[in-house]
């Protein structure tokens, strides 16, 4: 590469951003891609109607009647992620920035994966926690949801069943027993994904994929999902186990972005003396979104604790 100057950082930054950017297009599809949405957002907070998820059909006896789109605001501040690091300008001049470079893709990976590791902790951990409320105030798996005003008292999308053909029937009942706003229930209600912890694939792919029992009789929940939506996720604690329901245009999560991800270089080329003085070049990445659930009656959730 020989000496640095202006030029040279100049050259790099645009290499650099580059490079990024056509790592972070050609980055594949990861596993909550089908389970996540993003939509634009715009100020420090998003806010998404519910109402518009919650709306029934009624007789029109005398007059309409009227249901707000906005009802009800699932709202949560935007979150900054940033990746910044450094290139030293030693490996500028004896030419092994190369191999500097070829570590771009692996930050693309990083940061377009930062939405998936905060959909795993809200799955796994945080799901169960106060700690990190949605918009009705409850966890996200709970026994205390409600719809302010409605009048109803609190409803369950979470039990502490350990799964088996029974548990799961069980849990299959009370999710389709929440019922709306109006007291209406859900209706056409069919769970498109299953996700459970290692420790119980065994068991649940037996449930899910195998078209008979150990015995040879026919399996009932055979084709209860497609294959491909039984996944075991890591970070799921041993025992854990959840579906979800994700058809229609909203899907189970939610991401608002305000900004997409950009190249920042916090090194200015131009700027003078800054990085000959310090030696290194710094460069990075960062973006403003939030991982929200919107709708908490599509979800249910047991900690496979109980019997």
């Amino acid at each position: 590469m020989g000496l640095v100057n202006s030029e040279t950082l100049a050259g790099i930054s645009l290499a650099v951003e580059t490079r990024f950017r056509t790592a972070l297009a050609a980055e594949p599809v990861e596993i909550f891609d089908d389970l996540i949405m993003e939509i634009p957002g715009r100020g420090k907070t998003a806010k998404i109607p519910i109402g518009g998820s919650l709306a029934t059909v009624n007789e029109w006896v005398d007059e309409r009647t009227h249901q707000a789109l906005a009802a009800w605001l699932a709202t949560k501040d935007h979150k900054k992620f940033e990746i910044t690091v450094d290139l030293d300008e030693d490996d500028i001049e004896d030419d092994i920035y190369d191999v500097n470079m070829s570590q771009i893709n692996d930050l693309a990976i990083e940061l377009r994966n930062n939405r998936h590791d905060e959909a795993i902790a809200l799955l796994a951990t945080n799901g169960w926690s106060t700690d990190y409320p949605l918009w009705d105030g409850a966890a996200m798996f709970s026994d205390a949801h409600v719809f302010p005003g409605s009048g109803l008292a609190g409803q369950s999308n979470q039990s502490v069943l350990a799964f088996s053909e029974t548990n799961y029937y069980t849990a299959r009942a009370a999710w389709r027993g929440i019922t709306r706003p109006n007291g209406k229930l859900f209706r056409r209600r069919k769970a498109t994904h299953f996700l459970h912890a290692e420790n119980i694939s065994a068991t649940v792919e037996a449930a899910f994929k195998l078209p008979f029992k150990s015995g040879g009789a026919s399996n009932p929940l055979y084709g209860e999902f497609a294959p491909e939506n039984v996944r075991s996720v890591p970070e799921l604690p041993n025992g854990y186990w959840m579906f979800c329901k994700a058809g229609g245009e909203t899907k189970p999560l939610v991401v608002s972005v305000r900004r997409q991800v950009r190249y920042a270089g916090v090194t200015n080329p131009n700027a003078g003396g800054a990085p000959f003085e310090t030696g290194t070049f710094s460069f990075g990445f960062d973006n403003r979104e939030v991982l929200l659930v919107v709708k908490w009656w599509d979800w249910y959730g047991s900690t496979g604790a109980g019997a």
